[in-house]
């Protein structure tokens, strides 16, 4: 790792790195939503790239932390975008800039760069010298970032240096911030510190519920636990399952199943058709629990050509929920292979060529492919009005068509 301070090789460093493991980025809950989907874009890479990290070789494994390259740790960290994480360690990547939220929340009227105060905190991994130095030059405020960070990378130090010498700034900052964030990184030691110590961690139930769906969003099943067992009266909303289903947290899930809590359950299936395998349908078909859904689901997988999902809703012990719409949005964006499921499936699906013709219109992609399979099944702009707007149905028509035999001419 890169100290900044020497320039040279740091072991502290290094097992700072091995602590904050690169897991899943939760993006900051204070952020703009525009600013979330960017951050959530990188959680895949960085939880693959975070077990390279912090899994030594097999002839290492045991004998303690392994130092990689700076070179490596470089790329790691511009891999994953993590302008916060590469700033804090002191390694440099001239390919990423300072993120927006910090350019836009701690950053003063006609400064343009962050607060002295933020950036001292990011600077203060292994030592509270730089927040001491900048107080001692008179920057005395921190936003929410240098809050975030504070709590993120678990600086247990600053945090309770600032609790000594600046309480009333540090609570109003972390009121809603310290429980939401440490729950979403599963930094288990600053709940903890906050619960046991001076700070007196008491937040109010909307907190706490905010704080249980962050850490189930995100797999810390630590944190789940740290709030079932903190002597608070748990609270969560439906979306703790069902941001665990779509983010493919199974973790969280099985603590769920298992917690003897009196479970708020909304409608997992649409989520699990949406999360796109069979494991997540597969999961919660089995667990034992209420698998609520709707319309929706199918309209999902109808829509991104999901065929594998199709089959599993058909077979499974669940009754399709659908209407036209499977249809419709199949044929907006070009998905004629769902079109060619519904027909063969044998189920009832009404339609009109006049809505057809206002999907066609409507179309996203492949607009072409969708058009050339319903002129297979008689589409044409130029017929009567009494044509036009004839309810037809796939199952009528599929087996007017004699099967599939006789229809593979007209599939796409």
């Amino acid at each position: 790792m890169y100290d900044q301070s020497s320039g040279q090789s740091s072991t502290a460093t290094l097992v700072q790195a091995e602590k904050l493991s690169l897991r899943s980025s939760p993006p900051p809950p204070s952020a703009p939503t525009a600013l979330q989907a960017d951050h959530q874009e990188t959680i895949g890479t960085s939880k693959k790239l975070g077990s390279a990290m912090t899994t030594p070789p097999p002839s290492a494994r045991g004998s303690g932390p392994v130092e990689l390259p700076q070179e490596l740790v470089r790329l790691f960290l511009e891999q994953v975008g993590d302008w916060e994480l590469a700033t804090t360690l002191g390694v440099r990547c001239p390919s990423l800039n300072m993120t927006a939220p910090w350019q836009e929340f701690a950053t003063p009227l006609a400064i343009y760069t962050p607060r002295p105060q933020d950036k001292a905190i990011l600077r203060s991994s292994t030592s509270i010298t730089p927040v001491r130095f900048a107080i001692a030059h008179a920057s005395t405020r921190f936003s929410q970032w240098g809050t975030r960070v504070m709590i993120r990378f678990g600086y247990i130090h600053v945090l309770e240096y600032l609790l000594q010498h600046d309480p009333h700034q540090l609570r109003g900052q972390c009121r809603r911030l310290l429980p939401v964030v440490a729950s979403a990184w599963g930094r288990v030691n600053v709940l903890q510190w906050a619960r046991e110590g001076a700070y007196g961690l008491d937040p109010d139930s909307t907190t706490i519920a905010e704080s249980m769906d962050e850490a189930s969003r995100h797999g810390q099943v630590a944190a789940l636990d740290f709030w079932k067992d903190s002597g608070l009266t748990p609270s969560y909303t439906e979306a703790a399952l069902l941001s665990a289903t779509i983010q493919r947290q199974k973790a969280s899930l099985e603590w769920w199943r298992n917690s003897g809590l009196d479970l708020k359950i909304g409608p997992v299936l649409d989520y699990a058709s949406k999360e796109g395998t069979l494991e997540y349908l597969d999961w919660w078909a089995n667990s034992g629990l209420p698998c609520p859904y709707s319309k929706a689901a199918l309209r999902y997988i109808s829509q991104m050509g999901n065929i594998a999902l199709l089959d599993w809703w058909k077979h499974s012990r669940f009754k399709m929920d659908y209407d036209k719409d499977v249809i419709l949005i199949a044929t907006r964006y070009g998905q004629t292979r769902s079109l060619t499921w519904w027909l063969e499936s044998g189920l009832d699906v009404e339609y009109r060529f006049f809505d057809i013709e206002e999907a066609l219109e409507d179309s996203v992609m492949g607009k072409d492919e969708s058009q050339k399979w319903w002129e297979g099944l008689g589409y044409d702009v130029g017929m009567s009005q009494t044509e036009w707007t004839r309810v037809r149905n796939f199952k009528v028509q599929w087996k007017e068509l004699g099967g599939w035999v006789e229809h593979r001419g007209r599939r796409s």
